[in-house]
């Protein structure tokens, strides 16, 4: 085969290779995803054919099996994703000038490159995981990825010189950590933090109330009772029920383009451009027999995506500008090799080759919300509940004084799946209880 005819057959290839979006391959995943049916929406994305990243296999079926409730094994797949991720992350956390490897190098086209995720996605991995040690009653695992998640995400945010505002799952998650081992002043902390980040504030809000007042800290006490109210004491004996739920689907991508005719060739820049979910997102109520209190945001997923893209779309333009001129060259000698149609066959590849990058963790939520309520031991009926949609009925639990009882849920178009972890289910032995 001569030189020329390697070369057709190589850019031929890379043709083909880059016809399929990131979409295209997990559509159908996605969908099974959003139709409940989770065993094969995992099988689909762990599959790596189908994500062409270790990363987003990891990421995509892990979360799958997070919202099935089956946390050791979203445990599997966030530690298969973040082998992936390991040496970018410890030398981030060392020098977040690290991050910027990534983003300078470049391969013929986006989705041809190796994806490592992007900043946020990271960040959500370890926060992810650490809600799945929390599911299995590891908080002391469970710390140690929230705290990975905190530090990675100030890493980020040094790097890009940006404050994105975010972090509100990882801190919340350490809060109840510190509260479940009594290290009460580090949760006022966390609390504190919350605070600051301006989510959540009926949670933080009579939390720090109650820790300032427990922790002797009467001039804080005063402050926060003058900001947020007067907050009662929690009546000896009762238990807690604590909600953490993902909300609606998080945005996706899209392609924009510009393309450019010149006498060199065709001169092309592509982007990918945020889409976001019509999945809503809207708060949920969670029911403890008569008692109903509403979630509030943690993390805004769409929010968090958007600067991050925006955050990277220098290098990204520089990026698509160094191919397409490598590309022109490469033009320039089909056009001198074979004449007109080297030239066609030069800029058809250009146009085929220089895709958009649409490669997300696609299963992620819109956002992530949680809520709280105290309530007498005993036992007790349990619901979640969409405004104007659906019902995950848990039926009735027992729950000791003094018990902390979590309830996941995931909510997609208005149905909502809910798994409750701690408690006793009436009328059966089974007690899933998480805390030692």
């Amino acid at each position: 085969m001569t030189p020329i005819r390697y070369r057709s057959a190589a850019l031929l290839a890379l043709l083909l290779a880059s016809c399929a979006t990131y979409s295209d391959r997990t559509g159908a995943a996605l969908r099974d995803f959003r139709e409940a049916n989770f065993v094969a929406a995992e099988i689909t994305f762990a599959e790596k054919d189908n994500t062409h990243s270790a990363f987003l296999s990891g990421t995509e079926a892990g979360l799958v099996a997070l919202t099935d409730g089956r946390f050791d094994t979203a445990l599997v797949y966030f530690e298969r994703a973040f082998d992936k991720v390991r040496s970018l992350e410890e030398a981030a956390l060392v020098d977040p000038n690290a991050l910027g490897r990534g983003l300078s190098t470049w391969a013929l086209s986006e989705e041809l490159s190796d994806y490592v995720g992007e900043g946020y996605e990271r960040v959500m991995l370890h926060a992810l995981w650490g809600l799945a040690y929390l599911g299995l009653g590891n908080v002391e695992d469970m710390m140690v990825e929230v705290r990975r998640s905190n530090r990675l995400l100030a890493a980020e945010e040094r790097f890009h010189g940006s404050d994105y505002r975010a972090g509100g799952l990882a801190t919340f998650l350490s809060a109840i950590g510190h509260e479940l081992t009594g290290q009460l002043d580090e949760a006022y902390i966390d609390y504190k933090a919350l605070a600051k980040l301006g989510v959540a504030e009926s949670l933080h809000g009579p939390s720090l109330v109650r820790l300032s007042r427990s922790l002797g800290l009467a001039e804080a006490t005063a402050q926060w009772e003058a900001k947020f109210g007067t907050v009662s004491p929690v009546p000896d004996g009762s238990a807690r029920v604590i909600l953490i739920a993902g909300l609606g689907m998080g945005p996706t991508k899209r392609e924009a383009r510009l393309t450019v005719g010149t006498d060199d060739g065709l001169l092309v820049v592509v982007l990918p451009e945020i889409v976001y979910s019509r999945h809503t997102a809207s708060p949920i109520t969670l029911h403890v027999s008569e008692n109903a209190v509403r979630s509030t945001q943690l993390e805004d997923i769409e929010r968090l995506a958007s600067e991050s893209l925006k955050d990277r779309t220098a290098w990204l333009v520089a990026r698509s500008l160094v191919r397409t001129v490598i590309k022109r060259e490469l033009r320039q000698e089909l056009d001198d090799e074979i004449g007109v149609t080297g030239a066609i066959i030069g800029d058809l590849f250009n146009m085929a080759t220089e895709r958009a990058d649409l490669r997300c963790w696609s299963t992620l939520p819109g956002s992530w919300a949680a809520a709280r309520i105290f309530v007498p031991s005993g036992e007790h009926s349990l619901a979640v509940e969409v405004p104007g949609g659906g019902l995950a009925d848990l039926g009735r639990v027992h729950l000791d004084p003094g018990e902390t009882m979590f309830v996941f849920a995931r909510t997609m178009n208005r149905d909502i799946h809910a798994r409750q972890v701690g408690g006793q289910q009436v009328n059966s032995q089974v007690r899933q209880d998480p805390i030692p």
